[in-house]
Order: C-alpha cells, then sequence, then structure tokens
C-alpha cells in the first residue's frame, strides 16, 4: 500500500495556500474601507456651512 501522507500534505498545503491568499484579499478590502471611512470622516468634519446634501439648504 502507498502512504497517503504525502498526497494529504499536498492538498492541505494548497488548501492553506488558497486561504492564505483569501485572507489578503479580505484584508486588502477591508483596509480600503477603512481608508474610505476615514476619507469620509474627513470630509464630515471639515463641516458643511450651507448643509448641502442635508436637506436642509431650502429650509429658512
Amino acid at each position: 500500500m502507498l502512504n497517503p501522507l504525502p498526497k494529504i500534505e499536498e492538498e492541505v498545503s494548497s488548501s492553506s495556500a488558497e486561504l492564505q491568499s483569501r485572507i489578503l484579499q479580505l484584508a486588502s478590502d477591508i483596509g480600503l474601507h477603512q481608508n474610505l471611512n476615514e476619507e469620509a470622516f474627513k470630509v464630515q468634519s471639515l463641516g458643511n456651512p450651507k448643509g448641502v446634501g442635508t436637506g436642509v439648504e431650502n429650509r429658512r
């Protein structure tokens, strides 16, 4: 009987590489979202003196 261990190790190794690749992609996506959130916060914190886009610009 042949030793099945090398085949199993190969499968685990390729699965591990796929998972690692997926994890890195997700981490990258999270980083992009974090950057977008930070940019949005910066813009929001600059203020909106005319109330543009808030639905209150036409109220007096």
